[in-house]
């Protein structure tokens, strides 16, 4: 068994051809094969869908108007239109490439023309973009402005303000001002008129000064005198107890009060008597001459 695998081994040796410079050479030189490309039929219907969607995309951005688009939407359209350009021409030549009894399930004629169409629609964008930039230029000049006037108005309305809230604060100083100097006024001529009365009565002699101060004090307590608060308490209380009687006694009270008049009237005597008390006496001229006599 091991004498078998010892012989085989030796044979394989023989059997390798030992590499030569030459060898060597033509492998270095050999140029290297080209590969047809490739595409399964539903693969190539596939990358011809995108592509067609791409252009279209691109060829609405450049359709719009500089009010709805941007400068990055025209780069993003013009990227997509490159590769869609690319998958076209790739399209066009695997349609040229592939042999008649294959079976393409797209048009190789329409691949060239939607790449050549992509081509112009390219230059059509860079335009496209050159006036966006000049637009987004000028909105971004009138939207500085627009700041700008913001921040005066802002700072109008700020000054406005301001001068307003002064205004109230000098108006409210001024009332206040005037306020104070009314009620000043008012004090010292009440002061005025209780002192005078005062004085007056000081000098008459009427009131003394502990009498004044007991009236102050009074007058400053709201309190009144007592004697008065009785005759008030009295006649409340006549008051209530007159509610109360019938008519027949409001019958006699009026009676009796009509006595305690005429009693108090006096006679027509009594003023005779009082009349000639009061009149002076004088003595006869008999009278005087016989005294000047003696």
């Amino acid at each position: 068994m091991a004498e078998s695998v010892e012989v085989a081994k030796n044979n394989a040796v023989e059997d390798v051809e030992p590499v030569t410079q030459d060898d060597v050479e033509k492998t270095d030189t050999a140029k290297p094969t080209k590969h047809k490309p490739r595409l399964s039929p539903e693969d190539g219907l596939l990358l011809f869908n995108l592509a067609l969607v791409e252009q279209s995309v691109a060829q609405l951005t450049s359709d719009l108007p500089p009010s709805l688009c941007t400068l990055s939407d025209i780069d993003s359209a013009t990227h997509d239109l490159d590769h869609s350009t690319r998958t076209f021409q790739h399209l066009a030549a695997c349609g040229k490439s592939t042999p008649k009894r294959g079976k393409l399930l797209y048009s190789a004629r329409l691949a060239t023309e939607r790449a050549g169409f992509g081509k112009s629609l390219v230059s059509k964008l860079q335009r496209k973009r050159d006036e966006q930039d000049a637009v987004e230029q000028q909105r971004a000049v009138h939207v500085e402005q627009w700041h700008k006037q913001q921040e005066e108005k802002r700072a109008e309305q700020e000054r406005e303000r301001e001068r307003v809230e002064q205004e109230q604060k000098v108006e409210e100083e001024r009332i206040l001002k005037e306020t104070e100097e009314r009620n000043a006024v008012i004090r010292e001529e009440m002061a005025r008129a209780v002192d005078v009365p005062k004085k007056r009565a000081k000098k008459r002699g009427d009131v003394s000064d502990t009498e004044y101060a007991r009236s102050d004090i009074e007058d400053d307590a709201g309190m009144r005198p007592v004697k008065a608060q009785g005759k008030k308490k009295r006649l409340a209380r006549g008051t209530r107890a007159g509610d109360a009687v019938e008519g027949s006694d409001d019958e006699g009270a009026r009676k009796r009060r009509n006595v305690d008049d005429e009693a108090d009237v006096p006679s027509d005597e009594e003023m005779d008597t009082a009349h000639v008390e009061s009149t002076p006496r004088y003595k006869s001229k008999a009278t005087v001459s016989d005294d000047d006599s003696e």
